[in-house]
């Protein structure tokens, strides 16, 4: 058997955890060639089932497909116009302080999306990594507290 196959029971190649945070995802059409600005497309407000340092898992809008590129951002750092005018996102807060994140759409699937980030800036890892950690030992510690300890004789 080839040990370098990846198969689904290993293909992560980072700590995920549920969670239930709201982005703002637009997808990015392209750059623009004299100003070097990303153009933008649709936008959607999203929420997450699950996030790594490697990428996310969210319920989408029914208009994304594989390798769409996207910027994803917390309600509370948007600074585009159409965004700062989006009656929708101003309903929703994330504790996540993070700069705008880039990635790809890796697949799609019954309403939801993952998508895997590209170019993660340090401060946005720093923060990411804080969170999931936070929250998988949380998740341990109350798995941890539903084991039965068996009685010593």
């Amino acid at each position: 058997m080839d040990n370098n196959i990846r198969t689904q029971e290993n293909r992560r190649e980072h700590i995920r955890v549920s969670a239930s945070l709201h982005f703002c995802v637009t997808l990015v059409e392209g750059v623009d060639p004299d100003t070097q600005k990303f153009i933008y497309g649709d936008c959607f407000c999203a929420l997450t089932t699950d996030i790594s340092l490697g990428g996310i898992r969210i319920a989408h809008n029914g208009k994304v497909n594989v390798g769409f590129e996207v910027e994803i951002s917390t309600p509370e750092v948007m600074s585009r116009e159409k965004c700062l005018s989006c009656k929708e996102s101003f309903m929703h807060k994330n504790d996540l302080a993070l700069t705008p994140l880039y990635g790809r759409i890796v697949w799609v699937k019954e309403g939801l999306c993952g998508i895997k980030f590209t170019n993660v800036k340090i401060r946005n890892e720093n923060i990411l990594s804080k969170y999931i950690w936070d929250e998988h030992l949380e998740t341990v510690r109350k798995e941890k507290s539903k084991i039965v300890r068996q009685p010593k004789f």
